[in-house]
């Protein structure tokens, strides 16, 4: 019995309790002041959108300066890191073409020496 009793408090609270199904009054709004403040709107969101786009393109354009500044920096490194290994390696061939050189400089002398002596033997 006190089952159906709370079951019975518990509905009828609920209802009772509940909100009535009510239109919302509107107040009456002039179609002209609607359209003036529509558009008073859509003018500043254009010139928000403005703002914003100017302000995107600015900062686009100086991220493209750094970068390109960047990009050229890393260049002129790399440039000057291959212009240096072209002097180590073209002064290694100077150095090393030298030294052939006197080598057969070397050689030739003692060709030479070698040619007079087998002729000063020859004589005697």
């Amino acid at each position: 019995m006190k089952k159906y009793l709370f079951i019975t408090a518990i509905l009828f609270s609920v209802t009772t309790h509940a909100q009535k199904d009510t239109p919302v009054k509107l107040l009456h709004i002039d179609n002209k002041k609607l359209s003036k403040q529509i558009d008073s709107s859509m003018k500043e969101l254009d010139s928000i959108n403005a703002r914003i786009n100017e302000g995107y393109k600015q900062t686009m354009h100086t991220m493209d300066s750094i970068n390109r500044h960047l990009e050229e920096e890393r260049n002129k490194r790399s440039l000057d890191a291959f212009l240096e290994m072209q002097r180590e390696r073209q002064a290694k061939e100077k150095k090393a073409m030298w030294i052939r050189l006197g080598l057969g400089v070397l050689f030739f002398g003692v060709l030479i020496f070698g040619m007079m002596r087998r002729r000063e033997k020859a004589k005697q």
